[in-house]
């Protein structure tokens, strides 16, 4: 039964309804949590980092926020990726692209991890062939809504929608845009170009970079750039979609315990573009809207912060090989000599 019906701003429903609605995102809190206990054991063989990722992520404000109090379902998208992800680091390229395909089904913002995707392929860390698998499960999902009487262009309305509901550059989103906004010096019709070409550059250096992606350590913060870059640079992105970043910016601190810092950064980021949005004032007053502009800079900060430690990781790119080709080159010399 839907039970009551309650209005809060301006809005109807029925209470039961968004309970149900509710327990459900507080179900898929658990599994993210249980998917970045997973990670970090994998990374660090320590049930007891494990369980410490576990409990605070379940404590972050942002995620609580997000899901029990906004009542928002960044929680599937993030859940599944991160399912993804982790099924990456044991080589299962089948549920790998599975799990990237469930996440797409349920939200377009699954395209934050296509970087992390392309570049295992590129380096040859993933099967292609085993990208049928992010069809199948991504056409599986339509089988409920097609076995009650939806077609399946009914059912593939979400992408259209996604795609053209928003054309402001930024709608609170603490990202590369904000601060363009701020200075008003980009027009909004090539924004989603520039934003492509920023990913594509950071990509190109990881990718030339030639970085140890046998270490799981390596993979992650690989990982964890690319996914960061795609919702820094893209545009029409809203102030939540960070989630995921605040999510795995947590195994970042305890793959790497220098990192600590990291995880309160993220959550002042990300609460002062929840705060703005969700209560209706400004958090500075004076500045309005361009409170956000403090969360964007912390962000700035972090990304510059992961892309110098991503290029400090073991790698082999071209120079290196040349400087080693030389000094093999010398000491065969030697001993000829």
């Amino acid at each position: 039964p839907p039970g009551e019906m309650t209005t809060l701003n301006g809005h109807s429903f029925y209470m039961n309804q968004m309970i149900y609605v509710k327990s459900l995102y507080f179900v898929m809190t658990v599994a993210l949590a249980l998917s970045i206990f997973l990670i970090v054991h994998t990374l660090t063989k320590s049930k007891q980092k494990a369980l410490i990722a576990y409990l605070i992520l379940l404590a972050l404000p942002t995620i609580f926020i997000n899901s029990t109090i906004w009542g928002n379902a960044d929680v599937i998208y993030a859940t599944l990726i991160s399912y993804g992800f982790y099924f990456s680091l044991k080589g299962k390229d089948g549920l790998t692209f599975a799990f990237f395909g469930l996440s797409f089904a349920f939200k377009m913002q699954a395209v934050f991890f296509v970087p992390y995707l392309l570049l295992l392929l590129l380096s040859r860390k993933l099967k292609f062939h085993k990208i049928i698998y992010a069809f199948i499960a991504f056409f599986g999902s339509l089988v409920p809504a097609y076995l009650l009487g939806a077609t399946l262009p009914q059912s593939l309305n979400f992408i259209g929608e996604q795609l053209s509901g928003y054309n402001k550059l930024t709608l609170g989103c603490a990202n590369f845009w904000q601060l363009v906004n701020f200075r008003g010096t980009i027009v909004n019709e090539h924004a989603t170009w520039f934003g492509l070409l920023m990913i594509g550059v950071t990509f190109a250096i990881i990718y030339l970079r030639q970085i140890n992606l046998d270490d799981t350590h390596n993979r992650f913060k690989v990982f964890f750039l690319l996914v960061m870059s795609t919702v820094f640079f893209l545009p029409h992105m809203h102030e939540r979609y960070f989630y995921l970043i605040d999510v795995m910016v947590i195994v970042y601190a305890l793959v790497d315990r220098k990192k600590i810092a990291l995880v309160p950064l993220m959550q002042v980021s990300s609460i002062i573009a929840y705060y703005h949005y969700l209560s209706g004032y400004y958090f500075i007053h004076p500045w309005g809207e361009d409170s956000v502009h403090i969360a964007a800079f912390i962000n700035l900060f972090v990304f510059i912060f992961v892309f110098n430690d991503v290029l400090h990781l073991d790698h082999q790119d071209g120079f290196d090989v040349a400087n080693r080709e030389i000094e093999n080159g010398l000491a065969t010399l030697k001993k000829e000599r």
